[in-house]
């Protein structure tokens, strides 16, 4: 079950602003609730147990860790059986369109 969201859907009580940008296993979506953005990585690979571990602890320790450099995690949860992180938005351009832009 693939689940996917679009422009002004409610996900957990956060309003979806955009369609979404797909990675290997995960869609990030930027959201809003009460006047403040965040965003929402949402995964969407396959159920496999490695990568659902995987993409949890990454969203455990997101939600500890404090560093300039890193983007802060607000909350891990699950939908329809699919872990996601709420996230600090920062407004940008993707890694895959940084790379692009900078190998000449």
């Amino acid at each position: 079950m693939d689940i996917r969201l679009k422009k002004t859907d409610i996900f957990e009580g956060y309003e979806v602003l955009d369609d979404g940008r797909k990675g290997t296993s995960a869609i990030v979506y930027r959201i809003v609730r009460e006047n403040r953005e965040y965003a929402l990585k949402l995964y969407v690979g396959q159920l496999y147990h490695e990568d659902k571990v995987r993409f949890e602890r990454e969203a455990k320790y997101l939600c500890t860790l404090n560093h300039p450099n890193i983007v802060k995690g607000h909350y891990l949860g699950h939908a329809n059986f699919r872990p996601y992180i709420i996230l600090e938005y920062i407004d940008g351009i993707t890694l895959k369109e940084f790379r692009a832009a900078n190998l000449d």
